[in-house]
């Protein structure tokens, strides 16, 4: 198999927990009729 280097493991684990964060942060905006003037 194809060895992959304890770094790379690391970024890809922190690309998917800023994801994560990134789609609960999507969940608690207010609504859009609630935006703007």
């Amino acid at each position: 198999g194809v060895s992959c280097p304890k770094a790379v493991m690391r970024e890809c684990k922190r690309i998917i927990a800023e994801s994560e964060v990134t789609k609960e942060d999507d969940s608690n905006w207010p609504e859009p009729d609630r935006i703007g003037p």
